[in-house]
């Protein structure tokens, strides 16, 4: 689709790997078999029983007006197909959030469609990585360690998160059964407001 390489230098033993930029400027890196695995020190396995079965998804957190861009970038130059746009009200006002995905790849693109008061302009919006487990309640007591579930017509979710970690990125573990779990977003954005406060003072 035209998608222009980005420059990139790597150093000696490094993969040489190519890049496009998405209209939010993250950079797209395409990877030929796992070559690109010598660029990274195994830092140990999973903890026994942990569950952990691949990554679910990673949420993109994008601006207001790249939004539709993105989904139309993701869809054109990756073949990620769009699911149903999502608004839901959270701690910061009204957020967008849209699927794309196909196969095992799956991303969530999500945008503040209003800040208002403390939370506007300077709280930076966090993105994540979801990690995919086949037992939550395995890894974690529902009660005791605030794990999350819901339900709709297409199956149940169970899922909990992590503290941020710095001030972009925290990571959530999830259990599918036939759902997804949209309505309980604003529960864990309103967990780390205190934290994404304290970061914008």
């Amino acid at each position: 689709m035209l998608a222009p390489v980005l420059p990139r230098e790597h150093g000696p033993g490094e993969a040489d790997l190519s890049a496009v930029a998405a209209p939010d400027g993250t950079e797209i890196f395409f990877c030929g078999g796992d070559e690109w695995l010598r660029d990274f020190v195994p830092a140990g396995a999973a903890p026994s029983g942990a569950g952990i079965t691949g990554i679910d998804h990673v949420a993109l957190t994008q601006p207001f007006d790249h939004f539709d861009e993105a989904t139309l970038f993701y869809r054109s130059v990756l073949s990620l197909r769009p699911e149903p746009v999502a608004e839901f009200a959270a701690p910061f006002g009204l957020v967008r959030s849209r699927a794309v995905g196909e196969g095992n790849v799956r991303l969530t693109l999500d945008s503040a469609l209003v800040r208002r008061g403390e939370w506007a302009p300077g709280v930076p919006s966090p993105q994540h990585i979801a990690l995919a487990c086949d037992g939550a309640l395995a890894v974690a007591e529902l009660r005791e360690n605030s794990v999350l579930y819901d339900r709709d017509e297409h199956g149940e979710f169970l899922h909990f998160c992590t503290e941020l970690v710095g001030s972009r990125v925290f990571f959530e573990v999830v259990q599918r059964i036939g759902g997804y779990g949209v309505v309980n977003t604003p529960v864990y954005m309103t967990a780390h407001r205190e934290r994404r406060l304290s970061l914008a003072r």
